[in-house]
């Protein structure tokens, strides 16, 4: 890692961008004082559609098909872009919210975000999800166990508490 720092402070028309699903592991190795990136990157987080973006996605990858249930869409998926441009493909078949939820694509991907969790990680998850005080979730070293959780990418500090971020995740986890 040293050597590809070197390697980028002599490149003078050389810009960069790292990026990644597992959010903590990035900003961990960009903003922890013995990483060799330390301080080298700019950490730029990228934020879901707003309403307003997400029904227009929507409308333009449609053409009105389905409208009626563009705000919807957007309500379950708080504007990720991933998961609006799936429902714009199953919409394009079926105009369900259902089919939507039901689609196979969405529990491979559900599968990949839980595939290799404990099963301690795994209660976490649901008790963020259906939004349980961390006392109330019985672990040994919560703590430890968000940690693990926020370098997966699978949970943040919105408003000074911990919840996960994906939000079907979060809807699948409280079933």
């Amino acid at each position: 890692m040293e050597l590809t720092r070197k390697r980028l402070q002599e490149s003078k028309n050389v810009e960069v961008m790292i990026s990644g699903s597992e959010t903590g592991i990035i900003e961990e190795m960009i903003t922890g004082a013995k990483e060799p990136f330390y301080n080298y990157f700019k950490i730029e987080r990228l934020k879901p559609f707003d309403k307003e973006t997400s029904v227009r996605f929507l409308d333009e990858g449609l053409k009105d098909r389905c409208k009626e249930h563009y705000e919807k869409v957007y309500e379950i998926t708080e504007g990720i872009p991933a998961w609006l441009n799936l429902a714009g493909l199953v919409f394009e078949r079926e105009c369900k919210i259902e089919v939507f939820l039901e689609d196979p694509n969405v529990e491979i991907e559900l599968r990949r975000d839980l595939e290799g969790l404990t099963k301690n990680e795994i209660k976490v998850l649901k008790g963020l999800a259906r939004e349980d005080k961390l006392s109330e979730v019985k672990v040994s070293n919560i703590y430890r166990v968000i940690k693990i959780l926020k370098n997966r990418g699978l949970v943040d500090k919105v408003d000074h508490e911990y919840r996960v971020i994906d939000p079907i995740l979060s809807f699948y986890l409280r079933k």
